[in-house]
């Protein structure tokens, strides 16, 4: 069985349970490996290679294999029960500079929309605080008294720092210093295994380089353009056209069960408005007639004196539009919409698209007050889609993200048909 699932149109919990379901069962396997460790498998990283120059497109081929065969890199790969590649995340430990730089992050196309992405990076927090607490306990008072003399990591490619160390007195003892911190391969089959209650008092960050279509998936892993932290300066190489975000790890947040915490906390709430305030008691209504005023209907409070209703057509159709904003945005497909295409990754984009628009747009035109009924915002939509439609095949993920969202679009229509009918609001 290559992967098991229930459906496309799972809640969050569920598709979290679905995966857990899937490891258990054998049918989805979690790896760390890395380059330094001997045993490591060149075939699968490869596999994990090839997977970033597909879904990676815009990256040089020999970059991407750089990175992946780097020896200071580890890749966290989810593979299937055939061992094709799901997913994988490549990353770099700096732990002694409390941070975690975050170089590659790709899903398997036809494995996308199921979770796998926030399922890979909860299990990239969870286990980066259990190893930056091994390597605190452990490593960290060696390490740091030999490793920050030499910086054999800092960039500074007049330094040549590697070449002056072959002739340094001191080569063997910071190598070993290095060598000290195994990077070894990890075959996880419990999540639990990953988890620690031990914390650190210093905050641990991951940092990483966006492009516009991936900076919608980061924004909803906890990740913002507001750097606060400092620490990867000199580190990092600097890409261009990309956008550096960050993501602060929080040590008192099991990231496994997140959702599952979250809905206990819902639960919790609801149960005290149950409580309290009865908000799900029903009453039921023998005789319409005697409805005279909203004070004879059942279970209503005779004092509460109702507001003016100062509800209008605009604001209900401001109302609506921003709903839409809203509920397009955080669409799993809305990524490559959010932004501007960049020209720099697109060259001849602009040279096809002669009315360029995206979600950033539409939403700052809805912010000037350009939409005076829905037709313009639907129009502005349509458009937006149908520049997609024109510029992509049938086969890219751009389109079928398009065909997402407009099915969206349609679905959220349909839903409020009534209520738009009603307001007058195309």
């Amino acid at each position: 069985m290559i992967f098991f699932e229930r459906g496309e149109n799972n809640s969050k919990i569920q598709k979290i349970l679905l995966l857990h379901e899937n490891l258990k069962n054998g049918n989805m396997k979690i790896r760390f490996v890395s380059p330094s460790d001997p045993s490591t498998d060149k075939i699968l990283l490869v596999k994990i290679k090839m997977l970033f120059q597909k879904q990676l497109s815009k990256m040089p081929r020999g970059y991407i294999l750089r990175q992946v065969f780097n020896k200071k890199h580890i890749c966290l790969v989810i593979l299937n029960s055939f061992d094709q590649v799901i997913g994988s995340i490549c990353y770099r430990p700096f732990y002694h500079k409390n941070f975690i730089e975050i170089v590659f992050c790709a899903v398997n196309q036809n494995y996308q929309i199921k979770g796998i992405g926030s399922f890979m990076m909860d299990i990239l927090k969870e286990h980066v605080k259990k190893e930056a607490v091994i390597f605190t306990n452990s490593y960290k008072e060696i390490f740091n008294e030999k490793y920050d003399e030499f910086e054999i990591d800092k960039l500074d490619e007049n330094k040549k720092i590697e070449d002056n160390l072959i002739q340094n007195d001191k080569t063997k003892s910071v190598y070993d210093v290095i060598g000290v911190i195994p990077i070894k391969n990890k075959i996880i089959t419990d999540l639990n295994a990953i988890y620690t209650d031990k914390k650190l008092n210093n905050n641990i960050f991951l940092i990483t380089y966006a492009d516009n279509s991936a900076i919608g998936y980061f924004k909803k892993q906890g990740f913002k353009k507001e750097i606060s932290f400092k620490d990867w300066v000199g580190y990092i190489k600097d890409y261009e056209g990309g956008t550096i975000m960050q993501c602060k790890i929080y040590w008192d947040i099991n990231y496994i069960y997140k959702n599952e915490i979250i809905q206990r906390k819902k639960d919790g709430l609801f149960s005290i408005l149950e409580n309290e305030y009865g908000y799900n008691k029903t009453y039921e209504v023998t005789d319409y007639s005697k409805i005279r005023s909203y004070t004879d209907i059942p279970g209503v409070d005779p004092s509460l004196k109702l507001r003016d209703d100062k509800r209008n057509r605009n604001n209900c159709l401001n109302g609506f539009i921003d709903l839409l904003i809203s509920e397009l945005k955080n669409d799993p497909s809305s990524w490559p919409f959010l932004e501007p295409v960049n020209p720099k990754d697109v060259v001849d984009y602009y040279d096809v698209i002669k009315n360029p628009i995206d979600l950033s747009k539409i939403s700052k035109k809805f912010l000037e007050g350009s939409y005076k009924d829905l037709d313009l915002f639907i129009s502005d939509i349509h458009l937006m889609l149908n520049n997609c439609y024109k510029f992509n095949s049938r086969e890219t993920e751009y389109y079928k993200c398009a065909l997402r969202l407009s099915d969206k679009l349609e679905e959220k229509l349909k839903k409020y048909e009534m209520a738009i009918r009603k307001w007058r609001l195309k």
